[in-house]
């Protein structure tokens, strides 16, 4: 099922594009979506766990 995640993944971005994963990694859900985006190679900005912040993520979304 994971080759299935990897090829929607491939799909879905493309070579300029950045992912960004503001889940814990403990959990099942940053992983499952880590996965992908490391097959293919994706650059991906990984939040730092803790309390949510969202004038921080947004910050992040507009310098990267």
């Amino acid at each position: 099922m994971q080759s299935f995640t990897g090829i929607r993944a491939l799909r879905m971005l493309d070579d300029d594009e950045i992912a960004l994963c503001a889940s814990p990694m403990f959990h099942i859900g940053a992983i499952g979506y880590l996965a992908p985006t490391l097959l293919i190679s994706t650059t991906t900005v990984i939040m730092p766990s803790g309390q949510f912040d969202a004038e921080q993520t947004l910050d992040v979304i507009e310098t990267e």
